[in-house]
């Protein structure tokens, strides 16, 4: 009885994970945001990053065609990830990473380097959910099995 209860408390645990979490807000913020409010305001696929060749989400975030593309592919990821528990720790931490090099690269290089335009507010966007992501990771315990639990006998 005493097993079955902590096994039971350890999968609800599990279930809502930050990291999952984490990959589920993340998803919906790239899916909606950056992916579909994007192609209200731009759809155009230019390589191409001179002035004008992009717009602004709200005013702010920097958008066009490849970054809505990008928004998408990266939100459906993060909510795939999100789906199992399993695939959660995984998932935040690569999401972070991934969040990170990039922020650090468009610090690093001129962000007109990239085939997609960016700004300071997508580089913020970028680095917070690269912080979240990792953040978010490091307090989910790893999923390759329950806790062992004592025998008793």
């Amino acid at each position: 009885m005493a097993r079955e209860a902590a096994f039971s408390t350890w999968d609800t645990a599990r279930a809502w994970s930050p990291a999952r979490l984490c990959l589920l807000l993340s998803g919906v913020w790239l899916i909606v945001v950056a992916g579909m409010v994007g192609f209200i305001y731009n759809t155009d696929f230019a390589i191409d990053t001179q002035p004008g060749s992009s717009s602004h989400i709200f005013g702010v975030l920097e958008t066009n065609g490849w970054h809505n593309l990008a928004g998408l592919l990266g939100g459906l990821a993060a909510l795939g990830l999100a789906l199992n528990p399993a695939t959660a720790r995984f998932g935040a931490l690569s999401l972070g990473v991934v969040y990170l090099i990039l922020t650090v690269a468009l610090v690093i290089w001129e962000p007109s380097t990239f085939l997609i335009e960016s700004n300071l507010a997508d580089n913020v966007v970028h680095g917070l959910l690269g912080i979240a992501g990792v953040a978010s990771a490091i307090p989910t315990r790893s999923t390759r099995g329950p806790p062992s639990v004592p025998h008793e006998d």
